[in-house]
Formats: C-alpha cells, sequence, structure tokens
C-alpha cells in the first residue's frame, strides 16, 4: 500500500492498495508506482506475475494503469519520469518504453 504521511507524522492517508515502488513526479503533483493489474484489466486475473506501471495525482485520486500488461510478463524493471514531468521511461522485457504520462501513449 502507498500512504502519504506529513513529515511531523501528524496526518497519514492511504493513497493506493496493493502499491509499490512510488516515486513522486518532478513537480510533486503525481506518484508514479507499480502495482499489479486489476482482475477486469484485459480479461488477466489477479494474482498475475507481473505489475503494471500507474500514475496518480498525488492526493490519490485520478489513477491511470499506463502499461495494461503491454510490457509483458517479464515485469517492469524500473521507470524515471522525464525532468518536465509529462513522460516517463519503463525498463521491462529486455527494452525500453516511453509513456505519456496521461496514460494517452505507451
Amino acid at each position: 500500500d502507498i500512504y502519504a504521511i506529513n513529515a511531523d507524522s501528524s496526518q497519514r492517508a492511504l493513497l493506493a492498495k496493493e502499491g509499490q515502488t512510488p516515486v513522486w513526479s518532478p513537480s510533486g503533483d503525481r506518484i508514479a508506482f507499480l502495482a499489479p493489474p486489476s482482475a477486469v484489466a484485459q480479461g488477466r486475473a489477479l494474482g498475475s506475475p507481473y505489475l503494471d506501471l500507474h500514475v496518480m495525482n498525488a492526493d490519490g485520486s485520478q489513477r491511470r494503469n499506463l502499461t495494461n500488461g503491454a510490457t509483458g510478463p517479464g515485469g517492469i524493471l524500473g521507470f524515471s519520469w522525464s525532468p518536465d514531468g509529462r513522460r516517463i521511461a519503463i525498463t521491462a522485457g529486455g527494452a525500453i518504453y516511453e509513456a505519456n504520462a496521461d496514460g494517452s501513449r505507451l
């Protein structure tokens, strides 16, 4: 799970269930992270051996799955925001992918 916690630990908010490896966007308004595909995504079942790349707003709203299994069962090895925060580079299955952070292209 991914939580946001104030530096003084005064408040904790759950942002995403089953998320891991969160990385803030350069502007700090979005978070990219890895998570299992949903049960309905592309007809795949939960428990799939790979993770998809997701992006959400910093408050946990507007979650989008950017890869939807397109990188294959080998899994995502890493990802990095572009300096302007509009794109994300993804390494998976021996290849490098580029995705728009709004989910419009992989």
